[in-house]
């Protein structure tokens, strides 16, 4: 447990620091031990994200949300955007990304790309 807590904090550290190829490689060695790991695999969707992987972003968070039936915001922030970008349906991509600002009022990024949108 203790590595998977390590590799989670190092993977944050990273994606925080927008070295996304670090952040997915913590998040991956993590879930080499726990694949389930819903928390582990939305950041992975949101480091996928912001190196424009939707296909990857998208395949990682809609797990999150469906499979695993977890309501994360990054899940459904990294969903959303990729869906956009896809140009999937865009109204449910935005309605992923209000999800998003709902279930985190402070997730910046969602609020970011919903007033950049809406404009």
């Amino acid at each position: 447990m203790k590595r998977i807590d390590t590799c989670m904090h190092y993977g944050t550290s990273y994606l925080n620091a927008r070295q996304y190829d670090d952040a997915i490689h913590q998040f991956s060695t993590a879930l080499q031990f726990v694949p389930s790991h819903a928390r582990l695999r939305a950041l992975r969707s949101r480091a996928y994200m912001y190196q424009a992987r939707y296909d990857e972003a998208s395949r990682e968070a809609a797990y999150v949300i469906r499979d695993l039936k977890n309501e994360d915001a990054d899940a459904y922030f990294a969903l959303g955007v990729s869906q956009y970008h896809l140009g999937t349906d865009l109204s449910t991509a935005m309605e992923q990304v209000r999800r998003a600002a709902i279930l985190d009022p402070e997730h910046s990024d969602a609020k970011k790309f919903l007033q950049v949108c809406v404009k």
